[in-house]
């Protein structure tokens, strides 16, 4: 399979390193508004392939059957145009988009032009989600009926290693919420195995960083759930956890060790957690992923990420700027 890969970026890095590790691709060329950029980034990949100025460029002079979008969040709906138009082919970096219309415009495009398109909401591959999901399959009768899930978020986001498009709101569309939210939304929606339905929001911000939010909570309830989400983009260990409160007990997903929590997945009832051993945990992500999208690409079974999913994300989203700006409930 021939794929163009569309910026070449910190997230191109991971992307293009998990494609080349499937062995099931061809990377046929690139494209990078600073030429030499991409020609680095080629260079120190073993790509030999033609670096591109222009995604247009690209699709012109290029026979691709599918193109790794890894772009400015803003950049989305215009490249996933440019590539459906010409009948190629999209696996595209999480966010789908800036806002659900958009979203949803780009599932006409893929239903109009008879592409096939996934979104990297890498998260759900991660070995703990994939590990907790199953423990929670052989243990469904002991744990009873999800009531509500927690999902916590603690970083530094404001550091100077970021690429400098992440503080420009015109191009990232936001802070924590477009970059975090968009993962925690994915988690909860995937463990709780329903969309959102209702939400209230608060939303924070520094002085120094116009237009981008740096921390929110939100309520939200959901088919037969209800859960809470909190970041926080402050200098502060690295937190990423998520609980599922069952009937007869609780999981948690502990994905970073801190000082404080140790990586695993837990089982806990009022006794205590109990870390469980299980064999996803040293899975690759990202490699899974891929040769889940390149399966779907080539019309096997596959459980990607699809459009409707990502859009699903996106509207929560929106839904989360609107309670706050209105100091109440948004229903969905």
């Amino acid at each position: 399979m021939r794929i163009g890969i569309v910026g070449t970026g910190l997230i191109a890095k991971t992307n293009v390193e998990a494609l080349q590790k499937t062995g099931r691709v061809e990377i046929a060329a690139l494209c990078n508004r600073t030429v030499s950029k991409g020609e680095d980034f080629a260079k120190a990949h073993g790509i030999a392939a033609p670096v591109y100025a222009t995604l247009e460029e690209m699709l012109e002079k290029e026979q691709l059957d599918a193109a790794l979008i890894n772009t400015p969040h803003a950049a989305h709906f215009e490249q996933f145009q440019a590539c459906a138009q010409k009948g190629v082919h999209i696996l595209m970096e999480k966010p789908l988009g800036i806002s659900g219309q958009e979203c949803e415009s780009m599932v006409v495009l893929r239903d109009t032009y008879g592409i096939r398109a996934a979104v990297c909401h890498t998260q759900r591959y991660l070995p703990l989600m994939q590990a907790a999901r199953q423990i929670i399959r052989d243990n469904r009768e002991k744990l009873g009926k999800l009531q509500h899930i927690t999902d916590i978020i603690n970083l530094h986001y404001f550091h100077d290693q970021r690429p400098a498009w992440f503080f420009d709101p015109l191009q990232a569309g936001g802070g924590l919420l477009m970059t975090h939210g968009a993962h925690q939304v994915d988690r909860v929606h995937v463990l709780g195995g329903g969309f959102t339905s209702k939400v209230f929001a608060r939303m924070e911000s520094l002085p120094q960083y116009p237009g981008l939010d740096s921390g929110y909570q939100m309520m939200g309830e959901a088919a037969g759930y209800t859960y809470t989400i909190v970041c926080a983009g402050y200098p502060s260990p690295h937190t990423s956890s998520v609980q599922m409160d069952f009937e007869k007990g609780s999981v948690k997903i502990s994905l970073f060790a801190n000082g404080m929590e140790e990586y695993g997945v837990y089982m806990g009832s009022q006794q205590g957690y109990t870390k469980v051993v299980h064999p996803l945990y040293e899975a690759d992500a990202y490699v899974s992923q891929f040769d889940d999208m390149l399966d779907y690409l080539q019309g096997k079974p596959a459980g990607v990420p699809t459009l409707e999913e990502a859009t699903q994300v996106l509207k929560v989203l929106d839904a989360m700027k609107a309670s706050h700006h209105q100091g109440q409930a948004v229903t969905l």
